[in-house]
């Protein structure tokens, strides 16, 4: 009978270790992936969405009209609904019609169901969305628990009231598409009732990654980390939201370590016996580091800041939030401004990127945002610029990591005096885009909008109102009000209004950008005639000298490489069909012509017409070099774009 009592002893002694293991891992958060398979899309032709109201959060959902699919909640488990990926769009699985005359408007259903953890008392569970576009209304278990008019940006839902642990639960978001853009403009604004939209393009759907996220009462809910001129120092803003009803006593412990090497730690040290009042806490360490890796081009180091709360067993909490040590600033104002990076003077060489992406329209996949970094550097670029467009967050990790400045823009943000519909929308647009992305080291522009020209003193004070909002959240990078249309040299004007980090005066002058969008096309020797007289030469050294966008010259993108990937797509998307129509036409011009012998294939036709521009654009970049008072040049054109196609 021994040895069976010692049998039982050791499987008893290792339940328990097995129960204390499982009560600590749900003492802190846990994160479920919804990304990727699983989904359901239905596209819900009947739906009268345009007689639907719009209302702008905060809000109670209690209070709004429900809509429900037009043919029952049961449609999702028909041959009707597809089987799809998230982040998807209509436009990636339901288009046949190739770009503006195929788009999908209106209301698509995405649903999935989802398994809910066990977690401990006090835990809540949410959703957390990257992005939507453009009406997202949430519903679980055929309830609905959130709604969201602003698009593009993250956003999360406390789902706790409507679930039970251990249990599935029916997830559907109903997506409307009211339309947008399908090209570089954003300027027009979409009508939809009584209400005006931002600009935006024209793709509805799930646009980023998808998680759920269980949180003890207190947890880290915002790690913001922020760079200062002194280059190996940070300061870490951890933002702590205590859902008790009681302030919370608790130890902080913040680490720093490399991101490539977690054995090697940096910086350690524990703040002791926090008080945590209820509801949001923002507890800021200034973390001096001499011995940081500075981020640069070069060699982008990053690092890993972790923040432990410890001191409560069943509310335990570890968040972590990558980041680099650098600072970026402009030194010489009124003498002679330059752009430096940690110190060191850096010419800026950047292309517009505005956002358009392959089949869904609208985001990139994982393997398409290392491919722009990497390739950016390869061409000796060491920018590129979110134009038009909100910049998406795997393309800022890739910068972050493979060592790419960026310059961002929210798109559409053209505000109207009068118009409060239009203008909160904006305006929470820009705080959400500015929250999420301040801690990359890679972006070191706030940009409101593209060649805007002179406002009303009411909307001027609006966009300056909400650059001081921007600044406030991020006093660590410069907000400009636009790119182009500097008037002239050293005057002030609206042109140049901007705000420079860590400084809250709103500047006039010292901001000189000026865009030659159309051209010259192509190089031509007029453009250098002398060591004085060249094209875009300036003595302006006062101010910044910024040639925001330059040579608008068309270049076919390479239709094989593109054929190649999409002959292994199940599904075309927005513009895939049309690619391949074009890959088909070029091929039969060179036939036609008798060229194959000169281009035995498409994609040496295609190189050598991309080779025209490269000359163009590199050669101007030579006589941007040739004085010393040029700091950036920015090509207009970076991917190929369907519409209006203005690519290098």
């Amino acid at each position: 009978m021994k040895p069976k009592h010692n049998i039982l002893s050791i499987l008893l002694f290792l339940a328990c270790i097995l129960f204390s293991f499982t009560l600590y891992a749900q003492s802190g958060k846990i994160s479920i992936d919804l990304s990727g398979r699983g989904w359901k899309l239905w596209y819900d032709k009947e739906a009268n969405w345009k007689s639907e109201s719009l209302v702008m959060p905060p809000l109670d959902v209690r209070t709004l009209p429900v809509a429900i699919p037009s043919s029952g909640w049961n449609i999702f488990s028909t041959n009707d609904a597809l089987e799809v990926e998230v982040p998807g769009t209509a436009e990636e699985y339901l288009q046949t019609i190739s770009g503006p005359e195929g788009d999908i408007h209106g209301v698509s259903w995405w649903s999935r169901v989802i398994q809910i953890p066990s977690f401990n008392k006090g835990m809540k569970v949410y959703l957390k969305f990257e992005s939507i576009r453009s009406r997202a209304e949430i519903f679980i278990n055929r309830q609905l628990v959130d709604y969201q008019i602003v698009d593009n940006t993250p956003f999360e839902v406390d789902i706790t009231p409507y679930v039970q642990k251990g249990t599935t639960a029916e997830l559907a978001v109903r997506i409307t598409d009211a339309g947008g853009n399908y090209d570089w403009r954003d300027g027009a604004l979409i009508r939809w009732g009584d209400k005006t939209l931002p600009p935006g393009h024209a793709f509805g759907g799930i646009t980023g990654k998808v998680c759920m996220e269980v949180r003890p009462a207190v947890h880290v809910a915002d790690i913001y980390m922020q760079n200062t001129p002194e280059l190996t120092t940070v300061n870490a803003i951890v933002s702590i939201d205590n859902q008790l009803n009681r302030v919370d006593k608790r130890d902080v412990l913040f680490t720093i370590y490399e991101w490539n090497n977690p054995s090697q730690i940096l910086f350690k040290k524990k703040l002791k016996s926090v008080d945590l009042s209820s509801g949001l806490n923002n507890v800021k360490l200034s973390i001096a580091a001499p011995a940081a890796k500075l981020w640069d081009i070069d060699q982008p180091n990053l690092y890993v800041c972790k923040v432990e709360l410890l001191g409560n067993k069943n509310h335990r909490d570890v968040a972590e939030q990558r980041f680099g040590f650098r600072w970026f600033e402009v030194s010489g104002i009124g003498q002679n401004a330059v752009f430096r990076l940690n110190g060191k003077r850096i010419v800026l060489r950047s292309a517009i990127s505005w956002g358009f992406w392959p089949v869904n329209g609208i985001y990139p996949s994982d393997e398409l945002a290392e491919r722009q970094i990497r390739i950016a550097k390869e061409l000796g670029l060491n920018m590129l610029n979110f134009h038009r467009f909100i910049g998406s967050t795997n393309i800022l990790n890739y910068a972050d990591e493979l060592g790419l400045l960026y310059f961002e823009e929210p798109g559409g943000f053209r505000v109207k005096a009068g118009n409060d519909f239009l203008n909160k929308n904006l305006h929470e647009k820009v705080m959400r885009m500015v929250r999420r992305d301040r801690s990359h080291p890679s972006l070191v522009i706030y940009n409101m909008m593209n060649e805007s020209g002179d406002a009303s003193p009411e909307q001027l004070a609006i966009e300056i109102n909400t650059m001081k909002d921007v600044h406030k959240m991020d006093p660590s990078r410069y907000v400009l009000r636009t790119s182009a249309w500097a008037k002239g040299y050293d005057i002030d004007d609206q042109a140049k209004i901007h705000i420079r980090p860590n400084d809250t005066t709103v500047y006039w002058n010292g901001w000189y950008d000026y865009h030659h969008a159309g051209g010259p096309a192509v190089w031509n020797e007029a453009l250098y005639k002398s060591p004085a007289d060249y094209y875009n030469n300036t003595t302006n050294a006062k101010e910044i000298v910024f040639f925001g966008e330059e040579g608008a010259l068309s270049a076919p993108p390479r239709l094989a490489k593109n054929k190649e990937e999409l002959d292994k797509m199940e599904y075309k998307g927005w513009d895939g069909r049309e690619y391949l129509r074009w890959y088909d036409e070029f091929n039969r011009f060179v036939d036609n012509k008798g060229l194959r012998q000169v281009y035995p294939s498409v994609d040496s036709l295609t190189v050598a017409m991309g080779a025209v521009s490269f000359e163009h654009q590199g050669r101007k970049i030579e006589l941007a070099r040739i004085n010393n008072y040029t700091d950036a040049y920015v090509v207009n054109g970076w991917e190929s774009e369907l519409i209006e196609n203005y690519s290098v």
